[in-house]
């Protein structure tokens, strides 16, 4: 029995490997069309789905390496955030016309009666 999150992962992995069947469809040659077969068991079903929260905690890691990498943190990153949203606001308080307004920002949605 699996221990490990890898381990769960890899065993799904397994799984779908001896399970599942890809056979290659006719069609077109501009691309290639799959037929995925033998999705039904219940072991395919648990594979895939322990397989798609692998994916999901994968993006979440990465999502927070990202957001520590590039977003701003500490005094001086909250001061560097505040001086460009002040920037922003005051860019869209320059405007003066309509034509100019409506360029930056959507236009309201007029209801017809």
């Amino acid at each position: 029995m699996a221990e490990s999150p890898l381990e769960l992962l890899e065993e799904a992995l397994n799984i779908l490997g001896d399970d599942v069947h890809l056979d290659e469809a006719n069609g077109p040659s501009s691309h290639t069309a799959i037929l995925v077969t033998q999705l039904d068991g219940a072991a395919v079903t648990s594979a895939i789905g322990r397989y798609l929260v692998g994916v999901i905690g994968g993006a979440v890691q990465h999502d927070a390496r990202l957001s520590e990498a590039l977003l701003p943190t500490g005094g001086v990153g909250r001061e560097d955030s505040s001086l460009r949203r002040r920037g922003r606001r005051r860019r869209y308080q320059r405007l003066q016309t309509e034509r100019e307004i409506y360029f930056l920002r959507p236009r309201p949605q007029r209801m017809d009666r």
